[in-house]
């Protein structure tokens, strides 16, 4: 029944178990898909409020597996409209417009590219926000989101060397994104 799925929402999305490489992930995403399908309300709660939790602990963000799991059309506009929360902080934000963009989504690079408005910010939540759009649009659009990017980098060279220096060096290990930016 739709409510038991619900008091279980919870719990279910934000499931950290230990799971070892050879432990079949089957049930898990049997579970995280009917919790989506039969409590999507209860879903969208239990991910508002884990968002909600990190921010107020300020710590590390890590979506739960969940998210992976059962992602539809609900997880990614409760994802979407975290994005644009001014209380969510700016390091949540590039997380979860990352994970949008792995996922093909449109209105994640509309977001992004509007934080990356000009002028950006000199400081504060608003260019940290743009930054994070911009690492987020580098790391995970298909066109790199150049055209919101490069005018940024152009108008403000600090932020975009700000910019440069974090891809490189979360990715230093990773010519993806050099291949990437070359490419334009």
């Amino acid at each position: 029944a739709p409510e038991v799925w619900a008091r279980w929402a919870p719990i279910v999305v934000d499931f950290h178990g230990a799971q070892s490489i050879e432990e079949d992930q089957a049930p898990h995403d049997d579970i995280a898909q009917h919790c989506a399908a039969k409590a999507p309300d209860g879903v969208a709660a239990s991910i508002r409020k884990i968002v909600a939790q990190q921010l107020a602990e300020n710590g590390l963000f890590i979506l739960p597996r969940f998210v992976e799991r059962a992602w539809n059309d609900r997880i990614r506009q409760t994802l979407l409209e975290a994005t644009t929360d001014p209380a969510v902080n700016p390091r949540i934000v590039g997380c979860l417009l990352e994970t949008l963009l792995e996922h093909g989504c449109n209105d994640a690079k509309t977001v992004a590219k509007e934080l990356l408005s000009l002028p950006i910010a000199g400081s504060g939540n608003g260019r940290d926000r743009a930054e994070m759009a911009a690492k987020a649009l580098i790391c995970h659009a298909d066109d790199v989101g150049w055209d919101a990017v490069w005018p940024a980098f152009q108008a403000d060279p600090a932020f975009g060397r700000t910019v440069v220096e974090a891809v490189a060096m979360r990715d230093m290990h990773n010519p993806t994104i050099v291949s990437r930016l070359s490419e334009l």
